[in-house]
This record gives structure tokens, sequence and C-alpha cells, in this order.
């Protein structure tokens, strides 16, 4: 007989850890497929429980991986044992997962930020789920609309030079392309929508207390860090800016 410790010792050494290991290493491997393909929205949204699924885990998954990597190293189990290499694949699948995350919050015009993963698959979820039909219901009053670009969440908000402001995103030229898109300020929500994209919202009572952020030289209207658009005109910009806080006074 050897001294080592076999592969069925250490899972049940583990009490039940390996089990949620492995479901840790498949549940991850689900979303992200789901999230990689041109429909991650609808598929998404046929799985509702993929998300809450692997939030709800979180707690169990950390403590079983760090259990799993302090015996590792406390009783040197090689390299090969099976639940040790699930652990790390996990590990692998959580960054790569959190990556892509990231990347899907930024086509809905929202930053993850430091956020962890389950932060921003929370954040994600309420998005895809939130309902942002450009039409008004009964009890909404539309007050402004006026043509306008979406804007996507900058890394460094503040810090864009005059060469860059011209050529870049916020380029006062762009806000006028083809199929800009169009904004509207309702008694309930900002929305935007284009020909070419879902409708985008932001409700006022969710709005930062200082409201909308204008920068006078790219004309871009931002509530950090979900919600922009680059007006067309300066007067449009300055005159949606005022009517959001006078409606939400």
């Amino acid at each position: 007989m050897t001294g080592k410790t076999q592969p069925s010792d250490v899972e049940r050494q583990l009490e039940g850890r390996a089990a949620i290991v492995v479901a840790a290493r498949d549940i991850h491997a689900e979303l992200e497929q789901v999230l990689k393909g041109r429909g991650w929205r609808l598929e998404l949204a046929r799985s509702p429980e993929l998300i809450p699924t692997l939030v709800g885990n979180t707690a169990a998954v950390r403590e079983a991986l760090a259990r799993v990597h302090r015996r590792a190293e406390v009783e040197h189990w090689p390299a090969n044992t099976p639940v040790l290499q699930t652990a790390r694949e996990v590990a692998k699948r959580q960054a790569r997962l959190h990556a892509l995350v990231r990347r899907r919050l930024e086509t809905l015009g929202t930053s993850a930020g430091e956020a962890p993963l389950e932060a921003a698959l929370t954040r994600l979820e309420a998005l895809v789920r939130q309902p942002s039909s450009w039409e008004l219901d009964l009890r909404e009053v539309l007050i402004f609309e006026t043509q306008a670009q979406w804007s996507r969440p900058s890394a460094s908000p503040g810090s864009t030079s005059p060469r860059a402001s011209w050529f870049g995103q916020g380029a006062g030229w762009r806000s006028w392309v083809p199929g800009a898109g169009r904004v509207r300020l309702t008694s309930e929500r900002l929305l935007w929508r284009s020909a070419f994209s879902d409708s985008r919202c932001a409700r006022l009572e969710a709005l930062p207390n200082d409201g909308l952020q204008l920068n006078a030289t790219t004309r871009e209207l931002r509530a950090p860090p979900d919600w922009g658009v680059f007006a067309r005109r300066q007067a449009d910009a300055a005159t949606l800016a005022a009517l959001v806080e006078l409606v939400r006074w």
C-alpha cells in the first residue's frame, strides 16, 4: 500500500465541496456560451435562472474553492488531481466571464467599473429585463424630444483633449450622422433609440442627485455611469438638462 491520497478519497474528504466546484464550472461554462452568442439577450431571457443561480451560489463556491486550494497545498496534492484541475478551470472561467460581462454591459451603455463578477452580472440582468418601450404608457407625458447620438461611457471622463473631442466619439459632427437616433424626456423616463438599436431608458428617480452632467464642448449629457447621449445642438443639450431638473423638482 502507498500513502498517496486517491481521487475518490479527496472528494469524500471535501464533504460535498467537490460537487460544488464541478457545478460552478458547468454553470460558468453555460453562461459564457450564452453571452458569447449574437442573440445573447434572447438566450438570456430564455434561461432566467442562470444568473440568479450563479450569483446566489457565489459564497458557497468561493468557500469550496478556498478549501480545495488550502488542502491541496497542505497535503501536497498532485497537479493532476481532478478536483484541483476543476478548481483551476473555474478560476479561469470566472475571469473570462467577467471580461465578457463587462463587454456586454458596454454594449448597453453601462460601465461595470470595479464591480466584482456577481455585481456586474446582477447589473446586466437588470438592464436586460428592464422595460425600455419607446411608446409612452397611459400615465406618462411627453415633455421633450430631439435628435441625439448614444454615448458610451468613457474610461476617463473629463480628460478629453481638443483633438480627441474633434475626432473621437464625442465629436460634435458625429451627433447628426444618419441614424444617430432620438432622445425623449417624459414625465417618468429618459429614452433613446435609433433605427439600428433597441430602446434604452433611465427612470428619472434613478438619476443621481445632481441630474444630468452637461459637457458644453461635446454637447454630451450623461447620468453616470449608465446613460448618456450627444445632442445635435447646444440648445437641445441645455434644454434637456434643465427640463430634467424641472421635472424631478
